[in-house]
């Protein structure tokens, strides 16, 4: 039969108390790693968030430059168009004169 001394029960009530610390310490760092993990999870979230508001951006941007150019084309389509018709006019208007003055 194994008998416990005194020495043999205080050294296995430090060691329980050394494991209760052990315990309490890895809890208490289970708990920052969860709070950092929460944290790490949400600065990607957020990262996420912007990223497809930038995306979003430069699609309007993108969307706002081809309306400008479609703009442009016709703007310029159409003053060709005036500048022709007014130099027709203008002919027109000049052989109109030379018929005048030859009758």
């Amino acid at each position: 039969n194994e008998s416990f001394d005194d020495d043999d029960i205080s050294a296995t009530s430090q060691d329980i108390a050394s494991l209760k610390r052990t315990l309490a310490s890895l809890q208490e760092a289970s708990k920052i790693l969860e709070e950092q993990k929460r944290m790490e999870e949400d600065e990607l979230k957020r990262l996420q968030e912007e990223e497809q508001k930038k995306s979003e951006r430069q699609g309007i941007i993108m969307a706002n430059r081809s309306l400008c150019d479609e703009t442009n084309n016709l703007g310029q389509s159409s003053l060709l168009k005036a500048a022709k018709d007014l130099l027709r006019t203008s002919s027109n208007d000049k052989s109109v004169a030379s018929a005048s003055t030859a009758v």
